[in-house]
């Protein structure tokens, strides 16, 4: 019997985002690598002569490019059906990733641990249960309240189905 569903995606707006802030540090990195007549000296530790300067600043511009397309891909997941991460008495079920079509299931009797993390301002739930672990990202829900409720819920079930 299902419980409750909570929707489950990224939101329209992370992907652009990403690719506009990354895009922008792609330019700086292209004009730091078309002026590179003096080296580059990183926290008093790590001296770049010009030439490995601008290699380092090569490097950082792909790399910035490479999280462009990732914000692309991200956006074009913003469109895709809607996945939801599903309540039951015995167990939860959810999106084994972020891009993943594919759901696991995971019963509340093999959840060995469960930790609420916030990173800078962004909660994670951690699952840690007999097949691995999972994580579930607040942002990716509907609301604060959604992930607080799914929180408590889940902690309930694993208290309930490990026999305490």
């Amino acid at each position: 019997m299902t419980l409750k569903r909570y929707p489950y995606r990224q939101k329209k707006w992370v992907g652009p985002a990403c690719a506009l802030f990354f895009g922008a540090t792609a330019w700086v990195f292209w004009l730091k690598t078309r002026n590179t007549e003096r080296g580059l000296v990183i926290n008093r530790v790590i001296e770049l002569s010009p030439g490995e300067a601008q290699v380092f600043y090569w490097v950082l511009l792909v790399v910035s490019l490479i999280l462009v397309v990732l914000g692309g891909f991200i956006f074009a997941a913003s469109f895709k059906q809607v996945r939801y991460i599903t309540l039951t008495d015995e167990a939860v079920s959810l999106p084994k990733n972020g891009f993943s079509k594919e759901d696991m299931q995971i019963p509340f009797s093999s959840i060995q641990a469960l930790q609420v993390q916030e990173v800078q301002g962004q909660g994670f739930l951690n699952i840690t249960h007999s097949g691995g672990k999972i994580s579930i990202v607040q942002s990716m829900l509907t609301s604060k309240a959604d992930f607080s409720e799914l929180s408590k819920a889940i902690s309930v079930g694993a208290q309930c189905g490990s026999g305490s």
